[in-house]
């Protein structure tokens, strides 16, 4: 099991042991710029500059340069450990780049970690295509360890003649994006009793029932939306029509009151279940004959909840909509997920697909807000905009469908990685 380590903003304190470590020929020739043919350079800044600069530099070099990413690597019991860094190229890939600078934690793992750190950083948070390194060819501790995250050589290059005569040479090496997620999902999908629940949630709109489709065909999973509705059917010997008519009837307070008044009258009166809010209200009493079976919220809840349990037993699954915690086995690892689409993009796309004018797309949205929330606080039991009940948000603002998908099992696979992590160092030795 590989080491936990942290990647942090830097301090001047680590700074500082960034020059120590440098000064040792041996930790400096293992950074990648390569030190055997000259002077020790540090990529990125000079650490013995940067020890005395202004707030204004350091600002600039290690908040607000977006091009060059560099990040202190914090040890869960050791501190800190060393530095690493992401460019960004001309092409929008990423050029990568590392040091451990303790060589008493050489070759226990902490570089691997880091790298995955780093990796998990340029694919999900950034949405970068390719990363690469430039290992020089004698680094051979460099080139297994990229060689085993699934980097793959593309090309060699001279890179100098070192003060012995030497000329030495470097070995670039490429890893995509999806070859990295894929190599994350599969442990995970393999495994039957750790297999994921991923549910997918979105305001009217968003788009969001496509990203869980797409996800469930990324980690080969089942994807299961409102066909739910059927099963449930099927279960609870209900129409269709009786199930959407109670979802209808929570979609906002005077639908609730309506129902809560008329559900008396239900239980004697001749009572026609629909689609619709509340079918026919009765006009004549039958208070003698048995009382009329009518769909309740609490026998809902119980049928939609085996339902679920049933189509999520024993199989990866990406669940739409229908995401609230307590209708998912607690023995199974799950990944919330939110898609967030701002309401003028919402409208917009309304206004392409289905031909209203914006004024029409922004009403008609707003109400099916409303109603979309109502349903979900007062029938399922949960805010759907509660930020605690979910584990990602997608922003759809500037993403396609596939990249929302790629982020989404990306960060999902790396979640149960570290939930795995956490569940063998609790088990005892």
């Amino acid at each position: 099991m590989l080491p936990i380590v942290q990647l942090r903003q830097v301090t001047r304190d680590d700074i500082r042991r960034i020059a120590d470590w440098l000064g040792d020929e041996e930790v400096a020739s293992s950074w990648f710029g390569h030190y055997a043919c000259g002077d020790p350079v540090h990529r990125g800044y000079e650490p013995l500059l940067m020890l005395n600069s202004s707030s204004e530099d350091w600002v600039r070099v290690f908040s607000h340069n977006r091009g060059h990413l560099i990040f202190s690597i914090y040890a869960q019991e050791e501190g800190h450990i060393g530095e690493c860094q992401a460019v960004f190229d001309e092409h929008g890939d990423v050029e990568m780049s590392l040091l451990i600078g303790r060589r008493d934690l050489w070759q226990r793992g902490y570089g691997a970690s880091a790298a995955i750190q780093l990796l998990d950083r340029i694919f999900y948070d950034y949405n970068v295509e390719q990363a690469w390194v430039s290992v020089p060819q004698d680094n051979t501790a460099a080139l297994r360890l990229f060689t085993r995250l699934g980097f793959a050589p593309i090309s060699e290059a001279y890179m100098c003649t070192a003060m012995n005569g030497g000329r030495l040479r470097a070995t670039t090496l490429v890893l995509q994006s999806a070859e990295y997620q894929s190599r994350q999902l599969q442990p995970l999908v393999g495994q039957e009793t750790l297999s994921p629940i991923v549910t997918v949630t979105g305001m009217p709109g968003s788009g969001s029932e496509v990203v869980a489709a797409e996800v469930a065909r990324l980690i080969k999973a089942k994807f299961v939306d409102r066909d739910l509705i059927e099963a449930l059917s099927i279960k609870l010997g209900r129409s269709v029509g009786e199930i959407q008519g109670l979802e209808a009837a929570f979609t906002s307070i005077w639908a609730r009151m309506l129902r809560a008044m008329l559900a008396p009258w239900e239980r004697y009166g001749a009572m026609d279940h629909s689609a619709e809010l509340m079918g026919v209200i009765p006009t004549e009493l039958y208070l003698d004959s048995e009382p009329l079976d009518y769909l309740t919220k609490e026998e809902y809840l119980v049928g939609l909840s085996s339902v679920i349990r049933e189509s999520v037993a024993n199989a990866p699954v990406v669940l739409h909509e229908y995401g609230a915690p307590h209708f998912l086995p607690e023995d199974r690892p799950t990944f919330h997920v939110f898609v967030d689409m701002p309401m003028e993009l919402r409208a917009q796309k309304a206004q392409l697909e289905e031909g209203f004018s914006m004024e029409d797309a922004r009403r008609i949205l707003r109400r099916t807000d409303r109603e979309f929330i109502s349903m979900h606080k007062n029938l399922l039991g949960a805010h759907p905009l509660s930020n605690t009940r979910y584990d990602m948000t997608v922003n759809m603002n500037r993403l396609s469908v596939e990249s929302a998908a790629r982020m989404v099992s990306g960060a999902m696979a790396r979640s149960a990685r570290v939930r795995r992590a956490a569940q063998r160092t609790l088990q005892p030795a």
